[in-house]
């Protein structure tokens, strides 16, 4: 249990944050996660800045790799 409470906090790669920075200039950035909104909001202050989308197992109620976590009927307008 500790170790999924301090995912969001774990330290991200030393070039991450910059090469989403610049890709996000180019296309939209979504990250697809088994994890939860609260990991996605601690991920997201590391980086500095949010994804275009965080598309994550507590919202899509399903689990990669399972087929229905990807034909999910999620999008942002839902969350809207």
């Amino acid at each position: 249990e500790r170790i999924g409470a301090e995912a969001g906090a774990w330290p991200l790669f030393p070039d991450a944050a910059r090469g989403l920075h610049r890709l996000l200039r180019l296309v939209p950035c979504v990250a697809a996660t088994n994890s939860d909104r609260a990991h996605g909001q601690r991920v997201q202050a590391q980086l500095g800045f949010r994804l275009t989308e965080w598309i994550c197992a507590e919202e899509t109620r399903r689990y990669k790799p399972a087929p229905e976590f990807w034909h999910s009927d999620y999008s942002s307008q839902e969350r809207k």
